[in-house]
């Protein structure tokens, strides 16, 4: 890419500068944004790739705190814990302050505490190198090669849709994943499709509005794979699912009984 599309980038990095174009004897103000998947916008910007430890496009967040909601708004977007264009370009190792990761630091310790006395384990730490840094630090946070495009981050613009439909796709198969095996559990079932807390699923999805069923996969000669499938959803189900579902679960006892 960096070499097949050198002229085109060369082109849009001089636009960046400009912010103008000639047309017609006249210059015509630009603002330039770019979008896109989180594969493409990472390989864009010079990132490493989407499960690394630090992956995100705007900020330095480690994937182990990314969940955390207690931290303010606009904690990743100020100061050292975001990201600039320009950092990404000069390759700075402008790490955040220790003010700023005093926070994260106790969040760390609070859960390996946790893990410790809940398994007997100690918690996952964040991977160090050699050295005791860490090794995605080296690289600047996750930053592997220049950006091959020099738009301001805050004009980086993600594909939200195929980011609502993923997420939907993992949190549909963990809910049914969960009904099947709590349905197992409570006791053996002649078809794992007639335990009582999957059929109540299915049923809370069908008054949802949304037509939904859950079948069994078969083998080439017709008989039962042990794998199961359901219907796909569309965008605007999955909306309503997400706006709907919740509130049915919460009031259905036979899904919370444990």
């Amino acid at each position: 890419m960096e070499r097949s599309l050198a002229e085109v980038f060369c082109e849009i990095n001089d636009l960046c500068k400009t912010n103008t174009l000639l047309i017609d004897g006249q210059k015509v103000t630009l603002e330039l944004f770019i979008g896109g998947d989180m594969k493409l916008l990472s390989v864009w910007l010079g990132l490493n790739k989407a499960n690394a430890d630090y992956a995100c496009i705007l900020c330095k967040i480690h994937k182990d705190w990314r969940h955390d909601m207690t931290m303010p708004d606009d904690f990743y977007d100020t100061g050292t814990m975001c990201r600039t264009i320009e950092e990404l370009k000069d390759g700075k190792k402008t790490a955040p302050t220790c003010k700023q990761m005093e926070p994260l630091k106790d969040i760390q310790e609070q859960r390996q505490e946790q893990a410790t006395k809940t398994t007997g384990k100690k918690g996952k730490k964040v991977k160090k190198g050699k050295k005791g840094k860490n090794t995605e630090r080296e690289k600047t946070f996750g930053r592997v090669r220049k950006p091959f495009v020099h738009v301001p981050l805050d004009h980086v613009i993600f594909d939200e849709l195929h980011l609502m439909l993923r997420i939907t796709d993992v949190l549909t198969s963990n809910i049914i994943s969960d009904a099947m095996e709590a349905d197992s559990r409570k006791g053996p079932s002649k078809k794992p499709l007639e335990g009582e807390r999957l059929q109540v699923l299915v049923r809370l999805i069908n008054e949802c509005g949304i037509p939904f069923s859950i079948w069994e996969k078969k083998n080439a000669d017709g008989s039962g794979s042990g794998c199961y499938d359901w219907t796909s959803l569309m965008g605007s189900d999955k909306k309503k699912l997400l706006t709907l579902l919740p509130d049915k679960l919460s009031g259905v006892q036979a899904l919370h009984e444990e």
